[in-house]
Formats: structure tokens, sequence, C-alpha cells
């Protein structure tokens, strides 16, 4: 008697070099991704950090605030022009009408003039050696001392460290001893915080978009 051989159909045999290549680049992608997702945590936190530390800077500087009925409709140091607070600094002093009360209202702290810090990009275009542009005070931060307590005030205003006390028969500016650091300016800048974080995350996608473009050219 015959009998019929049915021969067991072949396995799907899968080139080994191609399941290498597949697994390969999966595991990259992964690591991109991760990556990617790193890098915008980077910038965040390079926001963060940024955003809470004080500024190096030539000049400071603080504008008259004028009358009070102008308070809400215009800013003495220019459109959207306000100083960004430190973290924990305890008050805000980026408005006229704020620091009307926080300043003006402190006997420590009180002006001759009232006035409104301004950001140092605003100091800089401001100021120079031989004055101030009208209706600004400037202050070179590599001095910290002055005759009378009403400039020694501006100028602690004008650098983030409000107040003054005497020190020598003069007075120097910052409530306590250390609180103004010559050369910087205790505010923290907004425009350099956003500039660095961004420049952060684009570096780390320009990286990831080249390598993913050239798995997929491969």
């Amino acid at each position: 008697r015959l009998r019929h051989f049915h021969p067991r159909p072949h396995a799907c045999i899968q080139h080994p070099h191609v399941s290498t290549m597949s697994s390969t680049r999966s595991h990259t992608f992964r690591v991109l991704f991760v990556t990617l997702v790193l890098a915008f945590l980077a910038g965040a936190h390079a926001m963060t950090d940024m955003d809470t530390h004080e500024e190096e800077s030539t000049w400071a500087c603080t504008a008259t605030c004028g009358e009070s009925a102008a308070y809400s409709d215009t800013h003495p140091c220019g459109a959207d022009e306000y100083v960004t607070m430190e973290e924990n600094a305890g008050a805000d002093y980026s408005t006229c009408a704020l620091t009307l009360t926080s300043i003006q209202g402190n006997a420590d702290y009180a002006l001759a003039t009232h006035a409104v810090p301004c950001p140092s990009d605003v100091c800089v275009a401001k100021c120079n050696a031989t004055g101030a542009a009208t209706g600004f005070q400037c202050y070179n931060t590599s001095v910290t001392m002055d005759a009378t307590q009403d400039a020694a005030n501006n100028r602690g205003l004008a650098m983030g460290c409000p107040g003054s006390h005497g020190m020598n028969a003069m007075f120097m500016a910052g409530r306590a001893h250390g609180d103004c650091e010559a050369g910087h300016v205790h505010y923290a800048h907004e425009e350099t915080t956003a500039s660095a974080a961004g420049a952060a995350v684009a570096r780390a996608a320009a990286l990831v978009g080249s390598i993913a473009l050239g798995l997929v050219l491969a």
C-alpha cells in the first residue's frame, strides 16, 4: 500500500542580520526619545535656576515715578520694562504703585524722590560715564557707598537690595552689610533666562533630529 507523504511547511526564517538591525534601531529610537525628554527638562531647569540668580551689570538705575494718577497708565522705565523679582525677595518693586507702599512707606528705604527700579538693559541704554538720561538716576554698581542716606537708599533700590546702613561716616547700599554685592544687580533677568532655556532645548533637539535622519537614510 502506498502512503502519501505530506511534508511539513517550512517555518519562515528571518535573516539574523535583519533582526539585529531592527532591534538596534528600536533601541536607538527609545534612547533618542528619552534624550529629547531630558532636554526639555533641562531647559525648564535652566529657566528656574537663572530666575533665582543675580545678574552682573555695570549699571543700575531707577526712574522717577511722577504723579500718582499716571501709575496705571505708563511705566517710567519704558513699555513693559519691569524688573523681575528673585525668589523669596519678600516684596515686589516692579511698579510705581508698589514702590509707593514698600519703599516710600518705609522710613528705612524711602527716597528723596519717588522712583522705581529699571531692568539692567534699560540702565545700560540710559546711563553712561557722563550722566543719565532725563528722568533716570544711574549708579555704577562697582560703587556701593554714598554720602547721604537718601542716595544710598536709591542706589540700593536700583541694585535690588533696598535700604542702607551707616558705615564709616557714610552710607552703604543694602539694609544689612553684604546685601549689595558690587558689580551685580539683584533682580532676576527674564530675557536671559528664556534664552538660555530655549538654547538648551534647541541644541538637544537638533542633535536628536540629526541622529534620527541618519538612521532613516541608513
